[in-house]
């Protein structure tokens, strides 16, 4: 079959995209991914089996200017505060933009230019299956589809009306407003977690959304010989403690950060893409707390790396905050990854999170807003790795039940009935 998928960014580091193509192309597929341009990224690339296209769309000038102000500002050694980085405005244009913004809806904005955007190249390459990636793209997915007679997916990478983000009480009605309208002429719909699956089928009164987990691939995943520890110079009597991730809010690692203070042997090290206030506002705090020469930040790695390279880390930290319905029920990547690479888990107190900790008994859960309860924590497990670190069986039972081989046989049955419909 010829597979379009839909994806509103670049599409370089988004390890369930990125799976899901390649599962399906090595399946014998023919896969394009519809992706936004980035500096330094091709516009047209094959990788794995998997064709890319990468648009520009319509706020890319709008990064770049920022980016290039910001970049010149330095080279004078001029402020970079928020406000210097901003295209220029009037006074009265911000003030007056400042009070419009809780009415401007967004999501609806970025819906219609991805869709104006994605629409005609999309059908230009006439799928037999189009798989939206999150809400944004959903609607360039409903005319792909209407306008090919392809069947439509919809992935819900996390419950999108309790998404940890800021919005406005009516800028959160239209996200509903809008999921509710196009959910509704997806011929599937697949999620990440058992819990959002049981949420949108009550909420939408729709059939039960297939569960496609974050699941890392432990069949192609590759050792590359180097990790976390040699990465960072450190000998294996220092207690090491991982983030694995997107460095940015309500993922507790400010917490960690603070956990430092409270664990004098302890280091900490983020692995993951980084978004570059919430990196800087960690390293002040680090400074603040004076344990900078203990916090790490880490560049990311090939998703098929992961494993590989966190394995010598003592204990990996999932302290997602519980902030939002979506975090409440999520199920992230980095749980599996770091069970996988035989790393025991601190996991949040939060449904999914809890339950697999308690099934594989592969480290502790700990209250994720309390700094001096996650340095006793990682220390626990630091000190007993062998205790908590899952045996044998427990890997096994993990690569059976929730490794991405399973996934994607639940990935390629779907799309089997979807053929034959």
């Amino acid at each position: 079959m010829n597979v379009l998928m839909l994806v509103a960014n670049p599409c370089t580091n988004d390890a369930r995209v990125m799976r899901q193509a390649e599962a399906l192309a090595a399946q014998g597929h023919s896969v394009t991914v519809l992706a936004e341009t980035a500096s330094g990224v091709a516009n047209v690339e094959t990788k794995l089996g998997v064709s890319y296209r990468r648009l520009r769309l319509p706020w890319a000038r709008k990064k770049e200017a920022a980016k290039s102000l910001l970049a010149e500002r330095a080279s004078q050694d001029l402020p970079t505060s928020s406000k210097m980085r901003r295209p220029s405005l009037t006074a009265v244009k911000r003030k007056t933009l400042g009070a419009l913004a809780p009415f401007i809806p967004r999501t609806g904005l970025m819906l219609a230019q991805i869709a104006r955007h994605y629409t005609a190249p999309g059908v230009a390459l006439r799928p037999d299956i189009v798989h939206a990636h999150d809400l944004v793209t959903l609607l360039a997915g409903v005319r792909i589809a209407k306008n090919t007679g392809a069947k439509l997916i919809y992935d819900s990478h996390e419950l999108e009306t309790g998404r940890n983000a800021r919005y406005a009480s009516y800028e959160k009605w239209l996200r509903a407003k809008y999921e509710a309208i196009l959910i509704a002429k997806t011929d599937a719909v697949i999620t990440v977690s058992d819990s959002i699956a049981d949420y949108l089928a009550d909420l939408y009164s729709i059939e039960r959304p297939v569960v496609v987990l974050n699941a890392p691939d432990t069949q192609t995943g590759i050792n590359s010989g180097d990790h976390i520890r040699q990465h960072l110079g450190l000998n294996t009597s220092i207690p090491l403690a991982i983030y694995v991730g997107s460095v940015t809010i309500n993922r507790g690692i400010e917490n960690a950060v603070r956990a430092l203070a409270h664990a004098p042997e302890l280091h900490l090290a983020a692995v993951g893409p980084r978004a570059d206030l919430v990196a800087k506002s960690l390293l002040v705090e680090a400074a603040a707390l004076g344990v900078q020469d203990r916090f790490h930040l880490v560049d990311p790695v090939p998703h098929n790396e992961v494993t590989s390279f966190i394995r010598s880390a003592d204990v990996s930290l999932v302290l997602i905050q519980d902030v939002c319905l979506s975090y409440r029920f999520c199920f992230p990547n980095k749980l599996l990854e770091s069970i996988v690479a035989g790393v025991p888990v601190l996991a949040a107190k939060l449904v999914e999170l809890e339950r697999i900790i308690d099934k594989t008994k592969a480290g502790l859960t700990v209250d994720q807003t309390n700094p001096s309860a996650i340095a006793e924590g990682a220390m626990t497990i630091a000190r007993n790795r062998t205790h908590f670190a899952p045996d044998a069986a427990t890997i096994q039972m993990i690569q059976e039940t929730y490794s991405w081989t399973r996934q994607s046989e639940v990935l390629s049955a779907l799309y089997t009935r979807l053929g034959n419909a």
